[in-house]
């Protein structure tokens, strides 16, 4: 069933897309994230759903420069998505302005939606069946934060995952699957003052199989930062 694969994906794919931050220590971030997913069967767009909700992270200082890691997402609309993940990374300037946050850590993720299973061969088409999956998916990431102005810092990331993921569709289905894949992250903020900042921050994803099966993944976060 293609679309279940395409769902596979999604699943694997869609909560590494969404993970952006500053990597400054003492930092709690929470804000509204809204995201579109497209799911693509042989690179054509099948079904897109619509989903808007909250996100939350934060970089808590352990010691030196080990920084703490948690985060969370949920958001509902056509489906339903939550995720929490916690990370370990260390806060490295690299000059004036400029720092990078090399990490790993682990991401807990349940997400569902509906789809309609076909069966060709029977001409039967079982419609709006309930989907759901969850998923464990360690992951290694590179995050940045460049401060290129007295009030403005630029925000970015890259993230590589692995997931094991387990799938059910009603009653017709229950299985387990393994995936991996990558994600970007852009993000801009502003200091109000010492201790609060506003900013705003886009994902994107798009995994694909050689049989260009998969989805594509698109997402913006407005939120509000505290510095401690």
């Amino acid at each position: 069933m293609k679309k279940n694969s395409i769902n596979f994906i999604l699943f694997c794919f869609l909560f590494f897309s969404y993970n952006l931050q500053a990597g400054c220590c003492g930092k709690l971030d929470i804000g509204a994230t809204f995201i579109d997913v497209d799911f693509l069967t042989s690179g054509r767009t099948q079904k897109t759903d619509h989903m808007a909700g909250y996100k939350g992270d934060a970089n808590i200082q352990v010691i030196g420069g080990v920084v703490l890691k948690p985060s969370f997402i949920w958001a509902k609309g056509d489906g339903e998505l939550a995720s929490g993940t916690i990370g370990i990374g260390h806060y490295t300037p690299i000059f004036k302005g400029l720092t990078l946050i090399p990490s790993v850590g682990v991401n807990f993720s349940y997400v569902r939606t509906t789809i309609d299973v076909k069966f060709p061969e029977l001409g039967l088409i079982l419609e709006d069946q309930r989907e759901r999956f969850r998923s464990v998916s360690p992951y290694v990431g590179l995050e940045f934060c460049y401060t290129f102005l007295e009030k403005w810092t630029l925000m970015g990331g890259y993230q590589y995952a692995w997931s094991r993921t387990h799938t059910k569709i009603s009653s017709l289905v229950s299985d387990t699957s393994h995936c991996s894949g990558s994600n970007y992250t852009l993000g801009l903020e502003y200091s109000l003052d010492k201790y609060w900042a506003i900013n705003l921050g886009a994902g994107y994803n798009v995994s694909l199989s050689k049989e260009k099966h998969g989805i594509r993944a698109k997402g913006i976060k407005i939120g509000l930062a505290y510095y401690f």
